[in-house]
Formats: C-alpha cells, structure tokens, sequence
C-alpha cells in the first residue's frame, strides 16, 4: 500500500468539502485510510493511504470536491508517512 499527502487548493473550507472526500472514501470498493482536516492557510490536507490505483481514483474525486466547493489545484506527495491512520477514514479537527 502507498500513502500520499494532498494539500487541496480553492474554495474548499466551509462548503462541505471534508465530508464529499469522506462520503467517496466510504462508498469507494477498496480500502482508504486516513482523514481529511483544514489547514489555517485555507486549504485541505488528505493523507490517504491505499492501493494506488485508489489513490489515483480519490484524487480524481478531490477534484470534483462537493457541490459547491471549487479546487483550483492539489499538490500530490507521494510516499508520505501514515502511521497512525489505519482504522477508517475520517475528518480531523
């Protein structure tokens, strides 16, 4: 499995956004670990840890975002560290 780091960019704090990655995460047929939280500098951080071919699919529907959000970029780290999210995916505070 692959962990990677987004830092989500846009209109994407207070518009739902956290609880659209969650709800894909859920409904997703493989298995993604890890949580989405706001950063104070007004983007999101996704640390998701899954199979690549999931990862590859998760960013896909970060870009969709929620209805009313609007993502202008996401930065992709790759062989990023998860070390303590292995037990669902879930919204950090």
């Amino acid at each position: 499995m692959k962990t990677w780091k987004l830092i989500v960019h846009g209109r994407v704090q207070a518009v739902g956004y956290r609880q659209s990655v969650v709800n894909f995460v859920r409904s997703y047929s493989n298995p993604i670990f890890g949580y989405a939280k706001n950063l104070s500098d007004g983007t999101v951080e996704v640390l998701a840890t899954g199979e690549e071919s999931s990862l590859e699919d998760l960013v896909k529907s970060c870009y969709k975002g929620s209805i009313i959000s609007k993502v202008t970029n996401i930065d992709i780290y790759k062989d990023a560290e998860n070390n303590n999210y292995l037990d669902g995916f879930k919204i950090e505070y």
